[in-house]
């Protein structure tokens, strides 16, 4: 068994920026983040700190701007709304 074989849920350099007018916002900078399978986190800090950005990017909701996010052994940087699919994974 290999390290990542224990992962649910990896992210790699992961970034979210939003351009705003002429400038960029970018709200989420190099996130590494590794869950393992069976386990259970929180995500806690004060309003406006990027929770739900994180969480959306993670749910596949929203696209990051640079960075890997790997779910269950897929990895959701490369799949397209045509791809998407329903997945249950086992603990």
């Amino acid at each position: 068994m290999t390290e990542n074989d224990d992962l649910m849920v990896s992210t790699q350099a992961l970034e979210k920026a939003y351009d705003v007018g002429n400038n960029k916002l970018e709200v989420l900078k190099d996130i590494n983040l590794h869950i393992s399978k069976g386990k259970f986190i929180v995500l806690c800090g004060p309003s406006g700190s990027e929770k739900t950005t994180l969480l959306n990017l993670i749910g596949g909701i929203d696209n990051p701007t640079k960075g890997k996010i790997v779910v269950a052994g897929q990895d959701l940087t490369t799949q397209n709304e045509d791809s998407c699919q329903i997945f249950a994974p086992t603990m």
